[in-house]
């Protein structure tokens, strides 16, 4: 704390520079607020783009042909994985007695098979078997076995013949990635790996101009049911023990099949293990040539795989072709899920400029993102000393001359007091930083940040006895939901019928017909309005009222997602009858403002608002006039085709219901389908490019 010299703090004047920024790639002044931005033909216009692949590929320059390879690893189980004491099996689950740990005592698995199709640009259509060539890309199936195949197929896929190819293979993310990772790592080649919990997203290796991803993050489905949603009647997928996969029957030949338990059928689905057994007890008598089975079962599956990618391939590509005489998006060469898919399709064919406001990666106003542990302190300085002290959350923080302080208060005699908290990062510790380390915010070096804060007061020790509000984050508003069975059995009486209900594509009708906001916020921390004036986000308290059958705001506690009308009581775990005061049944949340306007209605008490980030702007569709909506076009676009993929529906059975289920339809939605192209499609009504 010090006393100010008002004589000290002259003015300087300062002049406006200008930053690159990397989501618009271009150079603007302090302040700019990015939007997501359009992409044109040839052109980047958003680092948004590479947010698909984040991967920077030219394989239209060095490559005009279009490479892609489809994969599968059949694997042996021989070596067990176990700790050094030994695998023990607990008596309550299958960890292990001595490291508890899960991993140990599972078998290892090992490729000892792996087949390969190539194909390009020029023989994607082609059928593919062990002789089949293309004059662009050679042999179409390559296979490799043996102990060593993954070397061998590692060693030929990164070499130079492969370079810029795209590799799929169904549940590459939590199986067939792993071998390959262990080769890389092992020869010290180091990937770019795009992870989601354990799992790999996806794999580039940059020396090769190589990128490998998964097809089941486009085709969310079994590999078995691939062919029937594509229409594909004449690809099944067959059964294969992979358990009898042992490197002593890799030359068995026995003149039936093997005992069933190879098969594993107890962890098969209830359908698919009624099937399994069918289909078993029919073939069991049949001879069985281990080496042959194996690679006609893994052919099989990478043929499976192969044609429906390709399909699906064409379909996405089709539909997403607005100009005949340019190609519809590739999912494969520029995304790496379906929804990445989704949003490319969205920027390029449908988003308008400055629509979709961008929150910074440092938040808004980074500079001034303020650290809890200093407004703690300031708020444990205001009550121990009983005065008042502005600060960033009490009605902002005070400018003074050239610099804005912490915490200001002017005493009754008129003295000016200032209090600092001087916090690493933003002051350059020089026990946490080097001095040539660069703060990413302001780009100062941690030496001149240090140089500009010796000016002030020493270091302030933190007081954690006070809690204090966090700033709004706004990912906490951000919640998937809760289903429940309010009624798990229910026996009809006489008269009394059962009905139940769908909803179907509730996805695409929440973008089409919700608010949506758009640029940027304005950012709200004191003299609050009405909450029926706002749009947007809201961090407040709310006390929720008793009784309420099915509570409308969700709230986490104890690290999960619930819906509760006491947090004391949930965080307890009560079950019993709540008697708790309604400061202990307060619920401290971010919600949309939308969420908490509902649920003022339903009784709920606004206590305290703590930050709101209203939006001027909102746009929503209007059903009487069919228009408005920012995502209104896309919706219909893609609608209407999976609409008219779906078939007609059962009760449509005559001219007259056709007819009136298209006019229907139009007047609902504002869609007019093509009477001829309401034919059912299964791979067509699964490949529209939204999730539904």
């Amino acid at each position: 704390m010090w006393t100010i010299d008002k004589q000290k703090n002259a003015q300087e004047s300062t002049s406006m520079w200008r930053g690159l920024l990397q989501t618009c790639k271009d150079y603007f002044q302090p302040g700019h607020l990015c939007f997501m931005m359009p992409l044109q033909d040839g052109k980047k216009l958003s680092s948004i783009a590479d947010d698909d692949t984040k991967l920077k590929r030219n394989t239209q320059d060095e490559h005009p042909k279009q490479v892609y390879i489809f994969f599968d690893f059949e694997c042996t189980q021989d070596d067990l994985v176990q700790c050094e004491q030994g695998y023990e099996r607990s008596d309550d689950s299958l960890k292990c007695k001595n490291c508890k740990k899960s991993r140990c005592g599972v078998y290892e698995h090992k490729p000892n098979l792996c087949v390969v199709h190539r194909v390009c640009s020029d023989c994607l259509e082609h059928n593919i078997n062990s002789s089949s060539t293309c004059d662009t890309c050679g042999k179409n199936e390559i296979i490799f076995s043996g102990p060593n195949t993954n070397d061998e197929f590692c060693q030929w896929l990164f070499s130079g013949e492969n370079n810029g190819a795209t590799v799929l293979c169904h549940n590459f993310k939590g199986y067939d990635s792993f071998p390959i990772l262990s080769y890389l790592y092992k020869n010290g080649i180091l990937p770019k790996i795009i992870p989601s919990g354990a799992k790999n997203m996806s794999v580039e290796v940059p020396a090769c101009n190589i990128r490998m991803i998964d097809s089941l993050n486009f085709l969310p489905s079994a590999l078995s049911k691939l062919p029937k949603m594509f229409g594909l009647d004449e690809l099944q997928k067959g059964y294969f023990p992979h358990l009898f996969n042992r490197q002593e029957n890799q030359s068995v030949v026995l003149e039936h099949l093997p005992d069933i338990k190879y098969y594993n059928p107890d962890g098969m689905k209830v359908d698919d293990r009624k099937i399994f057994l069918e289909w078993y007890a029919s073939n069991a008598h049949k001879k069985f040539d281990f080496k042959l089975e194996l690679l006609k079962y893994c052919q099989s599956d990478v043929d499976i795989l192969r044609r429906c990618c390709l399909k699906f391939r064409r379909l996405f590509m089709a539909m997403t072709t607005i100009d005949s005489n340019k190609d519809g998006i590739d999912p494969f060469e520029k995304c790496i899920t379906i929804a990445s898919a989704c949003n490319l399709v969205f920027r390029k064919n449908f988003l308008r400029p400055e629509t979709i406001g961008i929150i910074p990666a440092q938040g808004y106003n980074p500079e001034e993102k303020h650290s809890i542990k200093a407004l703690k302190w300031l708020r444990y300085v205001s009550k121990s000393k009983g005065i008042h002290i502005q600060h960033a959350r009490n009605g902002g923080e005070k400018n003074i001359g050239d610099y804005r302080v912490d915490g200001y208060h002017k005493s009754e005699d008129g003295e000016e007091i200032v209090f600092e908290y001087h916090g690493c990062f933003w002051h350059g510790c020089s026990k946490c930083y080097s001095k040539q380390t660069v703060n990413k915010v302001n780009k100062m070096t941690m030496a001149d940040l240090h140089q500009r804060t010796i000016d002030k007061k020493n270091y302030l020790e933190n007081q954690d006895s006070v809690n204090y509000v966090t700033p709004l984050e706004p990912r906490n508003a951000f919640s998937g939901g809760r289903t429940e069975a309010f009624k798990l059995y229910h026996e009809a009486k006489d008269g009394e019928q059962i009905k139940y209900y769908d909803v179907t594509s509730l996805y695409p009708f929440i973008n089409k017909t919700g608010k949506v906001v758009l640029g940027h916020p304005t950012i709200i921390t004191e003299n609050f309005d009405d909450i029926s004036k706002y749009e947007g986000l809201i961090k407040c308290c709310v006390q929720p009222p008793r009784g309420l059958h099915i509570p409308v705001l969700p709230a986490k506690i104890n690290n999960k997602l619930m819906f509760s009308l006491c947090r004391t009581c949930t965080e307890l775990q009560q079950t019993t009858t709540c008697l708790h005061t309604n400061t202990e049944r307060a619920i401290t949340g971010t919600w949309v403002t939308d969420e908490l306007k509902m649920a003022i209605n339903k009784g709920y008490i606004l206590e305290k608002i703590y930050e709101v980030w209203h939006f001027n702007d909102v746009e929503q569709y209007d059903p009487k006039s069919k228009s408005g909506g920012i995502f209104t076009e896309y919706i219909n676009t893609f609608l209407k085709m999976k609409q008219e993929a779906s078939g007609w529906p059962s009760w449509c059975e005559t001219e007259a219901d056709k007819e009136k289920y298209v006019q229907d339809y139009l007047e609902k939605e504002g869609i007019q389908l093509d009477y001829h192209k309401i034919v059912k499609n299964p791979g067509k009504e699964s490949g529209s490019p939204f999730p539904c």
